[in-house]
């Protein structure tokens, strides 16, 4: 089974999962237009530190609103991996 994903390297934010059908597996609203610095709303996005506005951050935590890097230097997948394909993404500080 193939699938495609799109992520947004800000907030490190799974915008799109389709099937090798290109059937979206992922609910995104029309209405989501990524206007900076606000992310994306729909997808999976990373709530970090906190989910909601429970704690002393912005809604979910900083993690959403920060740009993340593709790490260069991975560790190696393990020989299991049976194709499996994987992504790290790494929130350095700025």
């Amino acid at each position: 089974v193939t699938y495609l994903f799109q992520v947004s390297l800000h907030g490190g934010q799974v915008l799109s999962w389709k099937t090798e059908r290109g059937e979206e597996l992922l609910f995104t609203s029309t209405k989501a237009i990524f206007t900076p610095p606000k992310p994306v709303r729909g997808g999976i996005p990373i709530c970090f530190p906190q989910f909601g506005n429970r704690g002393t951050l912005e809604q979910h935590g900083f993690a959403r609103n920060k740009i993340w890097v593709i790490d260069q230097n991975p560790p190696p997948l393990s020989t299991d991996s049976n194709g499996k394909a994987c992504i790290d993404l790494l929130l350095k500080p700025s």
